[in-house]
C-alpha cells in the first residue's frame, strides 16, 4: 500500500473509477443491440476481461486517491481479489500500469499488461498477448501504445517502444521498435508493412 500513498501524492491526477469501467464496458456492449439491465449482468458475469478491468479499476482509483488508512485495506481487498480473477482468467493488469478507458480484452488466457506500461483510450488486446517493460540488453523501459491500437493474439510489445495512434501490432508478433501511426506491424522482429491502421479491428461505440 505504500506504493498507493506515495502514486497519490506525486502529483498525478486521481483516476476514475466509475466511469473509466463504464467505457470498458461500453467496447463489449457495442456488439449487442439495446441490452436491458438483465442483459448487462449477464454480459459481466460471463465476460473475463470485465472482471479483471473491474478489479484494475478499482486498483487505479485506490492508488491515486489519498486514503491513507481506508486505502490500506481498500488495497488489501484489491489483491485477495485480484489474485483469485487471475488465477481464473489468466489476466493480468498491474495496478503500475496506465490504460485509458475504453480498454477491450478480446479473449480471457494468458494476457499480460505489466507496470509502467501507458495504455490510450480505446485500445484491445487479444490472447495470449503481452505488452511489458524490458531490460538494458535491449529497448530499456516499458511500452507506450497511442490510443486505438490493436494487438492480435499472441503478440509481444516490449521494451521503452512507442506505437502510433491507430496501429496495429499482428498475431504472433514481436515489437521491438516503434510503430508508426496507423502502421501494421508483423512478424519477429516486428516490421511495418502497410498504414491501413486498426479501423477493421477496434469497433467503438457510436
Amino acid at each position: 500500500m505504500g506504493r498507493t500513498i506515495s502514486e497519490a501524492k506525486t502529483g498525478a491526477g486521481p483516476e476514475p473509477f466509475w466511469s473509466a469501467f463504464r467505457a470498458d464496458f461500453d467496447r463489449y456492449e457495442v456488439y449487442y443491440d439495446h441490452l436491458s439491465l438483465a442483459g448487462r449482468m449477464r454480459l459481466f458475469l460471463i465476460t473475463q476481461g470485465l472482471w479483471a478491468l473491474l478489479a484494475y479499476r478499482f486498483a487505479r482509483w485506490v492508488r491515486t486517491h489519498r486514503l491513507p488508512i481506508f486505502g490500506r485495506l481498500l488495497w488489501a481487498f484489491y489483491r485477495a481479489v485480484e489474485s483469485r480473477i487471475a488465477a481464473i482468467t489468466g489476466i493480468t493488469l498491474d495496478p503500475g500500469a496506465r490504460i485509458g478507458p475504453g480498454f477491450y480484452i478480446a479473449h480471457f488466457g494468458s494476457i499480460y499488461v505489466g507496470p509502467g506500461v501507458i495504455v490510450g483510450r480505446n485500445c484491445s488486446i487479444s490472447q495470449m498477448s503481452i505488452l511489458g517493460p524490458s531490460g538494458p540488453e535491449s529497448q530499456p523501459g516499458a511500452p507506450v501504445l497511442g490510443e486505438r491500437v490493436y494487438v492480435a493474439a499472441a503478440a509481444k510489445v516490449l521494451g521503452g517502444i512507442r506505437i502510433g495512434n491507430g496501429a496495429v501490432i499482428g498475431a504472433c508478433a514481436v515489437a521491438l521498435a516503434d510503430v508508426p501511426e496507423n502502421g501494421v506491424a508483423v512478424g519477429n522482429p516486428a516490421t511495418v508493412v502497410n498504414l491501413n491502421g486498426s479501423a477493421d479491428f477496434i469497433r467503438l461505440p457510436s
